[in-house]
């Protein structure tokens, strides 16, 4: 199967890169996922749901990914968009890529190895890899919705295909250590920080040293004082933000 054979030729691209490709493979995204107006109407509370663009490809087979969801969660759904308060950029055509289903899998399974497995498993798990068995390999095939015949039609497999793709995936998404996740969060948490050489290990008395280079306070003593009772995390948060504002 075309489509599959793809994705293994391509299998060692980053994220982005992986994005990338497919953007050149179906083009660009005609239009933003929900109109903005709308958008911005309903995180105020104004309406009951936003208005979506007109981006569908599902009469060809194709989804639509959302490119952040390497940072953000279930970026298409109003609830989380309510609870979260997602920025709009999130659903700009830019921000878009139109992807098969065996893609948008593969997507998911980049997504996972790059956060060291803090998002991408619960859609791939969930919706994605459910569809793939049930469909190419129970042979539960659509027959109600359109779309979904579709997007079966589109990306189909046959049962050892199937199986064998399932199997690849599972192979490619790691189990994580909690230190590996705590690495991953302060990474994107600091990441001027991170930037200026400095890792998860740095100790409180140097942050405070770091943080007093950037102080109008004569006395290292008195500005240590000043901070004892700060929670370490706001501390580096504050000097996060000072390096990027001074970039020494």
């Amino acid at each position: 199967m075309e489509i599959l054979e793809d994705i293994y030729k391509h299998s060692n691209l980053k994220y982005l890169d992986y994005v990338k490709y497919l953007k050149n493979k179906y083009g660009k995204v005609n239009d933003d996922y929900y109109k903005e107006k709308s958008y911005l109407k309903f995180k105020n509370g104004e309406i009951k749901n936003p208005t979506k663009g007109k981006a569908s490809k599902t009469s060809e087979g194709l989804f639509i990914h959302h490119i952040y969801e390497i940072k953000y969660e279930n970026i298409s759904n109003p609830a989380f968009i309510k609870t979260y308060k997602y920025p709009f950029k999130v659903q700009k055509s830019e921000n878009l890529v139109y992807c098969s289903l065996l893609e948008h899998s593969w997507l998911h399974v980049l997504i996972y190895k790059e956060t060291k497995g803090q998002l991408g498993y619960k859609g791939l798990e969930l919706f994605l890899m459910t569809m793939i068995s049930d469909w190419y390999i129970e042979k539960i095939i659509p027959t109600k919705k359109q779309w979904q015949k579709n997007v079966y039609k589109k990306s189909f497999i046959n049962p050892k295909q199937a199986k064998e793709f399932l199997k690849f995936i599972n192979d490619n998404m790691p189990s994580y250590t909690k230190e590996e996740q705590k690495i991953f969060n302060f990474q994107k948490k600091y990441p001027n920080i991170v930037k200026k050489g400095i890792n998860i290990k740095i100790s409180r008395e140097r942050i405070l040293k770091k943080l007093f280079k950037y102080s109008e306070v004569k006395s290292f003593k008195n500005f240590k004082s000043q901070k004892i009772n700060e929670l370490r995390e706001n501390l580096l948060s504050e000097l996060n933000k000072l390096i990027n504002n001074n970039k020494k």
